[in-house]
């Protein structure tokens, strides 16, 4: 049996159900972005699985998160340049895309998934779920005019 050393860990045991844990899909890890856009996104989809459970989505079904970049900062021990640098990052890559924001609410963001985990590890969905996926892929549809907005960095 190996030594606990420390007394905030502890050996992870086969009955153990993990908590606490930001997830994280492996695609995102061959993306080659930094680690900080790579804990950053993590981090809001963590963020957005809550939205999920608080309801928090629009008409068309998509999710949002709305987290402020200075609570961003606070929650990954970051600057605000860092973090809006990384926003940029995980939206040029099409990870996330927000919203305007009006006044001093924060904006809306919306995240992206990969299709595919990792190579070899398809996600299999049925014929109804691929139709519903082909459509949740037009960019903010449910925006007036269909455009996309982008909240400045």
């Amino acid at each position: 049996m190996y030594p606990i050393a420390h007394h905030d860990l502890v050996p992870f045991m086969k009955t153990d159900k993990l908590q606490g844990f930001a997830p994280l899909p492996k695609a995102i890890l061959e993306k080659g972005l930094p680690s900080t856009a790579v804990l950053l996104y993590a981090l809001l989809l963590d963020r957005a699985t809550l939205s999920q459970k608080n309801r928090y989505y629009t008409a068309a079904g998509w999710v949002y998160v709305c987290y402020s970049i200075p609570n961003l900062a606070m929650d990954l021990k970051k600057g605000e340049s860092t973090i809006r640098k990384n926003l940029k990052i995980l939206e040029d890559e099409e990870l996330i895309f927000r919203t305007q924001p009006i006044g001093n609410e924060a904006s809306w963001i919306f995240l992206r998934v990969p299709a595919l985990s990792m190579e070899g590890e398809e996600f299999f969905h049925d014929p109804a779920e691929n139709e519903r996926l082909e459509k949740a892929a037009a960019p903010l549809s449910f925006f007036p005019g269909g455009e996309k907005k982008q909240a400045p960095i």
